[in-house]
């Protein structure tokens, strides 16, 4: 990519403040699996994979959307924020 002309930019450390897993999806997932028993593990992974095929792509869209406002505040603070 670099040679096409493209700035790269290292990989920054991670944060959970900025994770989209963290901050949009697994709080829906956590709701949800709260309603939800399973015997073992792969009724688990069977029904988390069912749950997130079943979410909407507006659902995702909805998060993307969110998670570049993130980054946009991250980066202009000079990556000192924290979600409170």
């Amino acid at each position: 990519m670099g040679a096409c002309g493209w700035e790269l930019f290292g990989q920054p450390p991670y944060c959970p403040n900025l994770a989209p897993s963290d901050y949009y999806l697994f709080p829906h997932m956590k709701t949800w699996l709260t309603t939800q028993r399973f015997d073992d593990d792969e009724e688990l992974h069977a029904g988390v994979s069912a749950w997130l095929k079943s979410q909407a792509a507006a659902f995702y869209d909805d998060g993307i959307t969110k998670l570049v406002y993130r980054y946009d505040k991250c980066l202009n603070l000079y990556g000192d924020y924290i979600e409170k």
